[in-house]
């Protein structure tokens, strides 16, 4: 995603849904990576489609074991 941005698909239980983390581009946990985050629910409107995302405030990856 540009200008610093990391858009997330992020997968938990089969549920999906989808993250953006404002600034947050170099701290990409990479696909498939196991991580916690800390987000507030909002209502994205992005050229007229409206949809429920996570607005990242903190990401957490997690070390492999």
């Amino acid at each position: 995603m540009g200008q610093g941005h990391l858009q997330l698909t992020l997968m938990d239980r089969g549920a999906v849904s989808e993250a953006i983390a404002f600034g947050m581009a170099d701290r990409d946990p990479g696909t498939g990576a196991a991580l916690d985050l800390l987000a507030t629910a909002e209502l994205d409107t992005f050229r007229g489609a409206r949809r429920a995302r996570l607005k990242v405030r903190h990401l957490f990856p997690h070390a492999l074991a």
